[in-house]
């Protein structure tokens, strides 16, 4: 059984063309890097109008950025 098993992780990573390792590495890289290095989160002020348009309020509204791949 487990050597059934070995063989049909051996023929799907050979499909893949990934090898168990190049697949740990990249968890690796993403497992230890910093997302606050590729997203940015701020708030913004934003003033609203009422519908009938009398009135003006100034509300925070949660913003977040994502840094382009070039820019990194």
């Amino acid at each position: 059984m487990a050597a059934r098993v070995a063989e049909i992780m051996r023929v799907g990573a050979e499909r893949a063309e990934v090898t168990a390792e190049e697949v740990i590495r990249e968890l690796k890289k993403l497992g230890f890097s910093c997302i606050g290095n590729v997203v940015d989160w701020h708030n913004e002020t934003v003033e609203t109008e009422s519908e009938d348009g009398k009135e003006t309020k100034t509300v925070l509204v949660p913003r977040v950025t994502i840094i382009a791949k070039a820019d990194l």
